[in-house]
């Protein structure tokens, strides 16, 4: 009997896989249609894109399931509950200023990983691709968590639904747009595809876990994207102020843009998460006392790295 079931079990995920992998050559062959070099600069931003995505999201959705099989097991739905919201909390604490000071800076990360430098136009080109691929990356965070959160249900067939979901939005976005916007289309197809799957499954949990609803999903993950705002502002303002001063070329060039324009931007939505209170920034509280003790002179970071061992 348990043969059956793992196979019902496991044939909506190898259809959404499928549906996944078909969708990505498809975007391949259009991308080869949209002139010479398409297909390598589409190759390497997308590539760029899966780093923070298995880096974060899927590395932390991978640990988060044992916990919440037992939280189900035990019929602990508001354990579940909490899990999944400080999990999703801590996904776009870490991502958005990915998303927000990797948007800026995407050339220079390019230029850099390359080796030939930002100012080649190709490498721009792949820098503006990885950019609006790097919208999507909240989605992809979100999706992650949720999606474990149904397997610890049983459930596989709203994430299939969802990934299905998530195809059909790309190729209509790309259907659309392709004429105008080329291969750029791609990128915001995708981008739109993820947040789309990740509402989606938040709408179909609404039931199960209120506090996963669109609306408060969608409270959750707002106060840390616009936390990163001024983060991506100062990071471009210092990579501007640098270029005109320096004007640094080569990868090298770009090593030292991304460490002093990222390193700063990061600072700041350091400083502005802890200011703002945010609980998911109780570890990087922790972190940072660890590291410089004196910074507990600060105002409220003590008390905000306590919260984590809450």
């Amino acid at each position: 009997a348990q043969v059956p079931q793992l196979f019902r079990a496991l044939a909506p995920r190898v259809l959404s896989a499928l549906a996944v992998q078909l969708l990505l050559a498809t975007f391949v062959g259009i991308a080869a249609s949209l002139g010479p070099g398409s297909v390598t600069i589409w190759s390497y931003a997308f590539t760029l894109l899966q780093l923070p995505i298995a880096m974060v999201p899927t590395a932390l959705a991978t640990a988060i399931l044992p916990a919440a099989s037992r939280l189900v097991a035990r019929e602990d739905f508001a354990g579940l509950a909490t899990l999944a919201r400080r999990s999703i909390g801590s996904v776009a604490l870490a991502l958005a200023p990915v998303a927000a000071i990797g948007g800026v800076l995407a050339p220079r990360a390019v230029g850099l990983v390359t080796g030939l430098g930002s100012a080649a136009p190709d490498i721009q080109r792949t820098g503006a691709l990885l950019a609006l691929l790097l919208v999507g990356l909240g989605g992809y965070g979100a999706t992650s968590i949720l999606v474990r959160i149904f397997y610890s249900l049983d459930d596989t067939f709203n994430p299939t639904l969802a990934a299905l979901v998530d195809v059909v939005v790309d190729v209509i976005v790309a259907v659309i747009l392709v004429p105008l916007l080329g291969l750029a289309a791609l990128a915001v197809a995708l981008s739109v595809g993820a947040w789309s799957e990740a509402l989606f499954l938040s709408w179909r949990m609404r039931g199960r876990i209120a506090s996963l609803a669109p609306t408060r999903l969608f409270a959750l993950l707002l106060p840390t994207l616009l936390l990163s705002v001024p983060a991506a502002a100062v990071a471009s303002a210092i990579a501007g102020i640098f270029d005109s001063i320096v004007r640094p070329t080569g990868a090298l060039g770009d090593l030292a843009v991304l460490v002093l324009a990222g390193g700063s931007g990061l600072l700041v939505y350091g400083a502005a998460t802890v200011a703002a209170k945010r609980r998911e920034a109780a570890p990087l509280s922790a972190l940072i006392l660890r590291v410089a003790p004196a910074m507990r002179r600060i105002p409220g970071i003590s008390s905000l790295a306590a919260t984590g061992d809450d």
